[in-house]
């Protein structure tokens, strides 16, 4: 019987990866939604704008290589001329990405299905880049996370069955998915982790759980 702590399997805190003001808030906390749902939406500004210039300027950049190459046929233009007119083009089509990159970025989507745990923002805030904006949670696996005396370890394997009886009464079936080989110097214990299907969304994450392991 070991106790511990049950945990969402992956947490992430969400950033910003271009400036702007908070323009629409799409997702609520405790909602579960699919990878790639937005999350929020930061203001459009003068990125289409910035798209359209970029997407004329290489338009205009890879005119003149044509001419140029053609040109350079008959003796018209030199190998220097061309290489820089190139390499003009290929400036334009980096700045293009760019733009692209920064009208996507707009829009903070969720990385993975899950649920938004908590969100720093709220309409009419203001964003640089690398802020943070969000915790998001996958919760349809929870893990509890919990530590064995190295007495214990001898006859408990990764892929073992056990069960986790919840602070809330609630008790599940899992796996151990994890059991560390080095134990911790100081208390001479090993982490061992039970993982358990969450699928339905009815088990609480950050709760006491005790797990019940075969131990031989």
């Amino acid at each position: 019987s070991v106790y511990g702590r049950t945990a969402p399997t992956r947490t992430v805190t969400i950033s910003a990866e271009t400036e702007g003001r908070v323009a629409k808030i799409n997702a609520r906390r405790g909602v579960p939604i699919v990878a790639g749902t937005p999350i929020l939406e930061l203001d459009m500004r003068d990125r289409q704008a910035s798209v359209a210039q970029s997407r004329a300027s290489v338009a205009d950049h890879r005119t003149a290589y044509l001419a140029q190459s053609k040109l350079k046929e008959d003796g018209y233009v030199s190998d220097t001329q061309l290489t820089e007119t190139l390499a003009k083009l290929e400036t334009a089509k980096a700045e293009l990405i760019r733009a692209q990159l920064d009208l996507e970025n707009r829009v903070i989507r969720a990385p993975f299905d899950g649920v938004l745990q908590e969100r720093e923002v709220e309409v009419g805030d203001f964003v640089r880049s690398g802020d943070p904006v969000a915790t998001f949670v996958d919760n349809a696996t929870l893990v509890v996370t919990g530590t064995l005396a190295e007495q214990e370890i001898a006859n408990i394997n990764v892929g073992d069955e056990a069960k986790a009886n919840l602070v809330t009464g609630q008790i599940v079936k899992g796996k151990v998915r994890y059991l560390s080989t080095v134990g911790d110097e100081s208390t001479h214990t090993f982490k061992i982790e039970l993982e358990i299907d969450n699928s339905a969304g009815n088990l609480p994450a950050g709760v006491t759980a005790e797990m019940v392991l075969r131990g031989g």
